[in-house]
């Protein structure tokens, strides 16, 4: 049992390294901060699921590695996001504040799975929330101005890119310049 649940770890983050290493560059510097962060939950969610249904181990482990892809992604893309969108004054706080949020919910899952009525299932389902948030909120945030910068000028069409970057500005700040 200790091996197992020993793999059952290892296997997230041997996940969670691929991810963020392999393929999450590849999504945040073709697709964007946000459409990588999209790939990632929806690769979260689709591990998740079969966590809480398989009843193999080796399904189980395989679902692991899948949540670990998904959580790489999402944890390279969510930083540079942060980065690119939020004003000067307050971009370290908010990148504190990503850390301590998946802090608090490491210790809500923990003491959850004290409860001796929480089955196994439900702690499993537990990622998948956060995960549903961010896929169906991420899109009402504005493109990186950053990225529209990098993704335009690599399609020829530096002017678009440059007004694309003016209006995240003024949605995310109210002006153009911080």
């Amino acid at each position: 049992y200790t091996q197992f649940l020993q793999a059952a770890s290892s296997l997230l983050q041997a996940g969670a390294a691929v991810g963020a290493m392999l393929l999450a560059p590849f999504f945040a510097g073709r697709l964007g901060r946000r459409e990588a962060m999209f790939v990632g939950v929806l690769v979260t969610i689709a591990g998740v699921i079969p966590c809480m249904l398989v009843t193999s181990y080796t399904q189980f482990l395989m679902a692991r590695f899948v949540i670990g892809l998904g959580v790489g992604n999402v944890t390279y893309a969510l930083p540079i996001y942060i980065a690119e969108v939020a004003p000067a004054q307050i971009r370290g706080i908010l990148g504190s504040m990503t850390q301590l949020s998946a802090n608090i919910g490491q210790l809500f899952a923990s003491i959850m799975n004290l409860n001796p009525g929480f089955q196994y299932w439900m702690s499993f389902s537990l990622p998948s929330f956060p995960a549903a948030v961010v896929a169906l909120g991420i899109f009402f945030f504005p493109m990186s101005p950053r990225f529209a910068l990098i993704k335009f000028k690599r399609l020829q069409k530096p002017e678009e890119g440059v007004q694309r970057a003016k209006n995240s500005l003024r949605r995310l700040r109210g002006n153009e310049i911080e």
